[in-house]
């Protein structure tokens, strides 16, 4: 399958801040525990319109997306447990897993913290590579569904931040996807009455 892959790819880059154009760039080159995917669905959230404005850490020129979905296209040799075809969603989060706050459990505060779509290429292009520790399978959604899982995964750690009590009374501010994840999973998950305070233009 490797051999069958295009050189370029189509992807959506940043020069700088609020200057984008549709370029033909290389494909990613794999590491030896990397997946390659093929894109089908990439989300756009809150976070790309921070991008987009040269904020969050981005570096430039960068291809933005942190909700990626689609198929394996090809491995790195020490990659087991895929198969070319396999449908997958990919964690952002690439983390060196050796650093102090790695071996404590507080990886999202790595020394070495970088994010596709914030800091490195990302999924608004045909290709992106991830750690293979990163992609996870899916079967029962679609593609756009599963973009969601992302913000779904946020929102289900706020539900373990919180760990309301039965029958609380929760307010929350914002009404975004994950907002409103968070809310279905607050009424399944305690029983809890949710009240939501947004924008009126959300309504």
């Amino acid at each position: 399958m490797a051999s069958q892959l295009p050189k370029t790819m189509k992807a959506l880059q940043y020069s700088k801040p609020e200057e984008y154009a549709i370029v033909n760039i290389p494909l990613p080159q794999l590491r030896e525990n990397d997946v390659l995917i093929k894109v089908k669905a990439c989300g756009v959230c809150g976070t790309d319109l921070h991008i987009h404005e040269g904020e969050f850490l981005a570096k430039f020129p960068l291809v933005p997306g942190h909700e990626t979905v689609g198929i394996v296209a090809a491995m790195g040799p020490k990659v087991k447990g895929f198969t070319v075809g396999d449908r997958v969603v990919a964690d952002n989060s690439e983390l060196c897993g050796e650093c102090f706050y790695c071996r404590r459990g507080e990886e999202l505060l790595c020394e070495h913290f970088e994010a596709h779509g914030v800091t490195m290429n990302g999924g608004f292009a045909e290709y992106c590579a991830y750690p293979a520790g990163r992609v996870f399978k899916i079967q029962n959604l679609s593609d756009v569904d599963a973009t969601l899982l992302e913000p779904a995964s946020c929102a289900a750690h706020g539900l373990d931040k919180i760990s309301p009590k039965m029958g609380s009374t929760v307010l929350m501010f914002g009404a975004g996807p994950t907002g409103l994840v968070l809310a279905q999973m607050l009424r399944l998950n305690g029983g809890c009455k949710v009240v939501i305070a947004a924008p009126e233009v959300l309504r």
